[in-house]
Formats: C-alpha cells, structure tokens, sequence
C-alpha cells in the first residue's frame, strides 16, 4: 500500500488521470444499467401502441359494418345517459367514473345529442362488445371519439374515454 501511495506523490498527474478514469468507467456502468431499464419500458410501451392500434382497427370494423351515424334518432328516449349505461352489464357499468350528456342545436331541424362517458380499467374487448351493442341500439348513434390509455389497474385494462353521438330531428309545428 505505502508503494502505491509513494507512486502516486511522484506521478500525480497520472495518478488523478486513473482516479477520473475510474470514476468515468463508474458513470458509464450506471448510464448503461438505465439505458437498460428505459430499453425495457419502450418495449412495453411499444407492445401496448401495437394492442391500441389493433383495437382502434378492430372498432373502425364494427363501426363501417353497423353504418353508424348515417340516420336520426328512431326515438328521442332511445339516446340518453341511462339508456346507454343499461346497457352496459354490471360489471361495465361500475366501471364508469364519469358521463355526462349535451344537445347541440344544428340547423333549423336538427339537434345532435351527445353522452360522453370515462371508464377506468376495463377490458377491451368488453369496451368493443359495449360500443358495438349501444350503435346497434340505434342507426344513428355512433362513436365520435374514442381515446384510450393503458390503465395503471392492469396489464391488459384501458382507461376508456368515449364520446358517443346521435342526431335526433326537430318536430315541426304548423300553426
């Protein structure tokens, strides 16, 4: 130890240049144990984009096979917050944390009826299934916007927010 130590007085230069090798050799094994971490979670990321994808090709389907949004509301009861979330089963249904309806009058003879809803850790596919039943319910009703994000609840649950829209005529009145 006394021979390194007495080295190390007569090169000093040397000496503090190995110390900051050291210490660089140090911070390249941490930035590489992170860059290692960050490969991981891009991975999931991606694998999560791709399920995303796939869902949004698989309702865009439903969605042109339903014809969904190309009529007015058979009936005016048929398009509202509880009409829709009957709908939806049980478990579905506890799954909503938040809807919310409005009407937006559009034109003389037209209003466009609108129910947003968010649901927190659901399952895709009960997500398809529930969107594909409440567009069946009526010609007119469609989905507007679809947004989804990975839910921190689970591997394979989204956190849902929907959009849902119908068009429902103005009845005229003679006088």
């Amino acid at each position: 130890m006394n021979a390194i130590r007495k080295w190390a007085r007569e090169h000093p230069g040397v000496s503090g240049l190995l110390i900051a090798l050291a210490a660089c050799l140090m911070l390249e094994a941490a930035l590489a144990a992170r860059l290692n971490v960050m490969r991981a979670r891009a991975e999931t990321q991606s694998e999560a984009l791709a399920s995303m994808e796939e869902l949004a090709g698989q309702f865009r389907a439903l969605k042109t096979r339903i014809g969904a949004g190309s009529a007015c509301l058979a009936e005016s009861g048929n398009f509202d917050i509880s009409a829709v979330e009957r709908i939806a089963d049980e478990s579905l249904r506890r799954r909503i944390v938040q809807s919310e309806s409005r009407s937006e009058r559009h034109g003389e003879d037209a209003i466009e009826r609108t129910i947003t809803m968010s649901f927190a850790g659901v399952r895709r596919e009960d997500l398809v299934m529930y969107l594909a039943a409440v567009e069946a319910k009526d010609p007119a009703i469609y989905t507007r916007t679809l947004r989804l994000t990975p839910s921190k609840s689970g591997n394979d649950l989204v956190d849902a927010k929907v959009n849902l829209s119908a068009y429902e005529k103005i009845p005229t009145t003679s006088q």
